[in-house]
């Protein structure tokens, strides 16, 4: 009986022990699918920062073409920090610690007849492996192509729908413009053929040239004076006739003292893409009327 007792206290023993084991391994299964867990919930994490990071940098990547170059992206991203338009300091590198991939291309097209240069970019992290598995970009076919491969997290970046505004803007500032010119042209025109019809004798009804000639208020130059008007012989019509102010030709201040002039704003001086704009008062350099302006900018005119 006793060695009965003995053999069951041992097999109760040994049954312990088992249990034992068991609870054992399966607190380790356990211990090891809670990290796994953990670690997935981590890369989640990452995956999510990374999407976030590439949004940012996009919004930058168009707050600097709009505000800081007009007519270019940056050479490299570390530009919208130091630029301010990224204030994140810890956005310099992805989740995994790795640099950010960037890279840009450009392409010369017409909108509505108007020569842009369409800018595209991709920006993308490597991901958790930190192998760039995505195609470099050097060309606009390959960025037309482009998307980010294995485990590369991105996207890419295009100036068109930019560019598009800006020509639409330009046209209408444009256009404005030179109706504003007109009616500048013709209530001078008009005023003083009111004038002269009543008084022919009056002083504004005719003067002399600068070669010598009798002009008549008919063939004046109603139009604003600009520098590139070099005809010989032309009167514009003035307070003073030839002493009238003379607006330089893309020059900021002497373009918005024209805009002024036309009671319009006085950025209209400027293109959307920073240029200041070309004014031309005789187009045809003509010696008497009919007269004809132009304001162009880039190859550009209305």
């Amino acid at each position: 009986m006793k060695n009965m007792m003995t053999l069951l206290k041992n097999n109760t023993g040994a049954m312990f022990g088992m249990d034992a084991r068991v609870a054992l391994v399966i607190a380790s299964v356990l211990a090891a699918t809670g990290g796994v867990s953990i670690m997935s919930k981590l890369e989640r994490n990452r995956v999510s920062a990374a999407e976030q990071g590439v949004q940012v940098m996009l919004a930058a990547l168009e707050n600097y073409y709009k505000t800081i170059d007009l007519k270019k992206l940056p050479r490299e991203i570390s530009e919208l920090f130091n630029s301010g338009l990224v204030e994140d300091a810890a956005l310099q590198e992805d989740p995994w610690g790795s640099p950010w991939y960037y890279g840009t291309v450009k392409r010369d097209l017409s909108i509505e007849n108007i020569p842009v240069t369409v800018h595209y970019a991709v920006v993308f992290s490597a991901g958790k492996n930190g192998i760039s598995e995505s195609t470099e970009v050097t060309t606009p076919a390959e960025w037309d192509e482009w998307a980010p491969k294995g485990d590369d997290i991105g996207t890419k970046f295009s100036t068109i729908e930019i560019e598009k505004k800006r020509v639409e803007t330009f046209q209408q500032q444009g256009q404005i413009i030179v109706t504003k010119l007109e009616e500048f042209e013709q209530t001078r025109y008009v005023a003083v053929d009111n004038q002269c019809v009543l008084n022919p004798n009056e002083v504004a009804c005719s003067t002399t040239n600068e070669l010598g000639e009798r002009v008549t208020y008919d063939n004046y130059n109603y139009y604003p004076a600009s520098n590139l008007d070099e005809s010989e012989g032309t009167v514009y019509y003035g307070p003073t006739f030839q002493d009238e102010f003379t607006f330089i030709s893309g020059d900021r201040s002497s373009m918005e003292s024209l805009m002024a002039l036309l009671q319009l704003p006085t950025y209209f001086a400027v293109n959307p893409w920073g240029d200041v704009l070309t004014y031309h008062s005789n187009i045809y350099q003509r010696p008497v009327a009919p007269f004809r302006a132009s304001i162009w900018v880039n190859d550009s005119n209305f």
